[in-house]
């Protein structure tokens, strides 16, 4: 088989992705894979054959001094010449400049690129495990195998339009082919050669360039709100803002390809491209960037750390709230849980002593008397217990039934004849009373303890 259908044959066996399915051995479209470059030689993936039709707008990378109104061509129809390039290649990322974009699909710009994010999500899946494969193979080859490196491409290119449509870059919806084509964002590698040590370690390596873009990337998240009403206000993004966005998105690829050792190319590139980088990027695939946008990166990031900062403090403050509300809830179960042990104690002594009494009434109503001041204490211990404010109204409750029980043996402990103690007993409800005492101070007891 020759070597340049060796790519495609490869989309018709992932059943995540069906949709790739048209793209087998599509020999109309003008897309190859060349074979392994020699010396000097670079090959792109996945090179469309025509120009690509886009409307006269200016370049996400406009610099200062030309008018936002400028006529300019949209990403290139091929890729830049970086034969004459001895270095490696970063990640290639072009935006088309910033178009009129129809305020209905922004307004529900939300709602419209979910199935972008289910789609890309279950694709992650996939290049989640062809990375971890392709890492195998790199350590010991030192070069991440073709069929490794057009998958996670797909998937990097495709995570690139999907930023950019959700982020106002632009109008057109994502296809669900993560072929390069006739799309106003264009993503296209090299292969590299890849170094063994770097490969091994590139979960380390990564760690700087990855936090960087990790905050721009929230930086977006926190700015996105904004963008979204200037976009429906005015039906397109300013410059500014479509050069920062873009400028991020490029960035957290080129981050993505890193990752995925699709380049040994370290990430690089948030606040643009340098002139003198024209040789490894000309043209529009350069990101030339105002002082405005550069300025909206540096506030994106600014807005990442303070927002961040402060969800990660609220979070701990909930966390340490949470931790003492334990420790004050364990606290207080000890202490009342103590205290309900005393008063059962005192009772079961109580009717232990009073059988022993043989009707004497001033031994039994001593012994009612030590049961009223039981629950008195216990009544007292509830209110002093600490007990968390979330559990007021158990503690309420207890305490009003421990109230109501010790006055009943309160009054009895008054009587003076065994008349007097009979006419008492008819006229309270001491055995109801209790039995509520009881519940109640048992739901509160189980609250504290298994909350």
């Amino acid at each position: 088989m020759p070597v340049q259908y060796l790519s495609p044959v490869w989309k018709c066996l992932l059943p995540l992705l069906p949709w790739r399915a048209a793209a087998c051995l599509n020999t109309e479209t003008g897309q190859t894979m060349s074979e392994t470059p020699g010396p000097g030689e670079f090959a792109f993936e996945s090179v469309p054959s025509g120009p690509a039709a886009y409307d006269a707008a200016p370049p996400a990378g406009v610099p200062d001094g030309v008018p936002s109104d400028a006529p300019a061509a949209g990403p290139p129809s091929s890729p830049p010449d970086l034969r004459t390039v001895t270095r490696p290649a970063p990640v290639l990322v072009s935006f088309a400049g910033p178009q009129k974009q129809a305020r209905l699909t922004v307004a529900f710009r939300a709602l419209l690129v979910v199935p972008q994010f289910i789609a890309l999500w279950l694709f992650s899946i996939v290049a989640g495990v062809v990375a971890f494969l392709g890492w195998w193979a790199a350590v010991v080859t030192g070069d991440l195998p073709q069929w490794a490196r057009g998958l996670l491409t797909s998937y990097v290119r495709w995570s690139a339009r999907v930023g950019a449509y959700a982020h106002f870059l632009t109008d057109a919806y994502p296809p669900f082919d993560s072929e390069d084509g006739d799309y106003p964002v264009r993503l296209l590698t090299k292969p590299t050669r890849l170094n063994r040590a770097a490969v091994f370690f590139r979960f380390f390596l990564l760690l700087p360039a990855g936090l960087v873009a990790l905050i721009a990337a929230f930086g977006l998240v926190v700015l996105s709100p904004i963008a979204w009403i200037i976009a429906l206000v005015t039906g397109r993004m300013p410059i500014a803002w479509h050069q920062a966005f873009a400028a991020t998105i490029r960035f957290t690829a080129r981050c993505a390809g890193y990752a995925y050792l699709i380049t040994p190319d370290y990430p690089r590139g948030l606040y643009g491209d340098k002139p003198a980088a024209a040789a490894q990027a000309p043209g529009p695939w350069q990101l030339l960037m105002s002082r405005g946008a550069k300025v909206l990166v540096t506030v994106s990031l600014v807005l990442s750390l303070a927002v961040g900062g402060g969800c990660i403090a609220l979070i701990a403050v909930l966390s340490a709230n949470a931790a003492n509300s334990a420790q004050a809830r364990l606290a207080a179960y000890v202490t009342l849980r103590g205290d309900y042990d005393t008063v059962n104690a005192v009772f079961e002594n109580s009717q232990t002593q009073s059988q022993r009494c043989n009707g004497k009434i001033s031994c039994i109503t001593g012994q009612d008397k030590a049961v009223a001041a039981a629950l008195g204490s216990f009544r007292g211990g509830i209110q002093h217990a600490g007990v968390p404010s979330a559990y007021t109204a158990q503690v309420r409750t207890a305490a009003a039934d421990a109230t109501a029980v010790a006055a009943d043996f309160r009054q009895l402990g008054t009587a003076q004849s065994t008349s007097q103690y009979e006419t008492i007993v008819a006229g309270l409800s001491v055995q109801a009373d209790l039995d509520l005492f009881l519940a109640a101070s048992s739901t509160l007891l189980d609250s504290l303890y298994n909350d």
